[in-house]
């Protein structure tokens, strides 16, 4: 029903809505808006130099503990100095000096006929190593009773020499068995008989007496 001969027209509620929406695409697509190409490129950019670093400083890493565990293992010890090698001596060994040679004398004398042993030890007094010949013509022993030669092992000894090698302080020692007869030179047979009574051991190397190996003993 009309009151006071005027109409009241409606609102339109779907105009007011239609203007909200509208303002709110514009602001959608305003928060859309493209980030231009130089700027996407200035973060690519870093990001790349970023990377790089990090790259280069983990290789480094690896370097140095590459290098220092194959220090620990490789040199665990301050590196010696090689020694050089020097060429073995070629000089043939020298007979030894009569002068530098000590002697000492044992025997085991007892029965006249029997069989006596004379052992004889030498020494290298010398700081050098040398040749001692233990032959029967250079090491001579020789007993006599009084002025009676009896016997000398160079009277049948070999001629041959019987080299022995000595080194500075070293010593060797060689027996030398009279058989209990008498002996001539040449080896010539004597028939005359040993018997009982006091007899001397005198000892010379290379012609020149060795007192140490001289000895007086006593046959039963």
């Amino acid at each position: 029903m009309a009151q006071n001969g005027r109409t009241s027209t409606p609102r339109n509620p779907g105009a007011g809505g239609s203007g909200g929406s509208g303002k709110a695409g514009k602001a959608g697509k305003a928060g859309r808006r493209r980030v231009p190409r130089r700027v996407l490129w200035r973060r690519r950019a870093i990001a790349l130099v970023v990377l790089a670093g990090l790259v280069v400083g983990i290789g480094w890493g690896a370097v140095l503990l590459f290098g220092v565990v194959k220090d620990s293992i490789g040199s665990p010890a301050a590196a010696q100095p090689s020694a050089t090698p020097t060429a073995p001596s070629t000089a043939q060994p020298v007979a030894c000096a009569p002068d530098s040679l000590t002697w000492s004398l044992t025997h085991d004398a007892g029965t006249a006929g029997a069989a006596v042993d004379f052992a004889i030890t030498v020494t290298n007094g010398s700081e050098l190593s040398c040749l001692v010949d233990g032959g029967a013509q250079t090491l001579v022993l020789a007993i006599v009773s009084g002025t009676d030669p009896i016997w000398s092992n160079a009277h049948c000894g070999s001629a041959d020499p019987f080299p022995l090698l000595l080194g500075p302080g070293d010593s060797t020692e060689r027996t030398v068995t009279w058989d209990g007869a008498r002996s001539a030179a040449g080896c010539v047979p004597v028939e005359s008989p040993v018997l009982p009574g006091t007899y001397q051991l005198t000892t010379s190397y290379a012609g020149i007496d060795v007192p140490a190996g001289a000895a007086v003993f006593t046959l039963n």
